[in-house]
């Protein structure tokens, strides 16, 4: 086989990669959804959540916490972050945190008692924001709706 015909077999296979992963993942990657979520043992609620920008910053992700009783809290994560594939959240009852790992790296630990939350990969606490109003897109994730 000539180099040209290798070049189009390789050029055609990745775009029919490229395809099947969009079609099976669509949905996953360009639509608003809930990362992970968890809820503490006094029944806070925490998630991250994560939405397609249509541009070169590809995704914002961002973190919202509801204790009972209480306004939202939104906490900025990124606005120029890629998708997160897979999260998990771990309760550490002691230290009264929930621990947020993207993949199997540990990016974030919430305490709830304080509502604040420490972001490992910038050395950062971000600060909770009580007037940014949860979208409505938010609260239907949340609510399976």
């Amino acid at each position: 086989m000539g180099k040209a015909r290798l070049s189009v077999i390789a050029a055609v296979s990745f775009f029919v990669i490229v395809a099947l992963a969009a079609a099976l993942l669509g949905s996953r990657l360009l639509y608003p959804r809930i990362v992970v979520s968890a809820t503490a043992p006094d029944g806070t609620l925490l998630c991250v959540y994560q939405e397609f920008n249509w541009t070169l910053e590809p995704y914002t992700t961002s973190v919202y916490a509801k204790k009972p009783g209480e306004t939202w809290a939104w906490f900025y994560y990124d606005h120029e972050d890629i998708v997160w594939l897979s999260a998990t959240t771990e309760l550490d009852a002691l230290e009264k945190t929930l621990l947020i790992c993207r993949g199997t790296r540990l990016v974030g630990k919430y305490y709830w008692e304080s509502n604040e939350l420490f972001l490992f990969d910038r050395a950062y606490r971000a600060e909770a924001d009580y007037s940014t109003l949860i979208p409505t897109k938010v609260a239907d994730l949340i609510r399976g709706t």
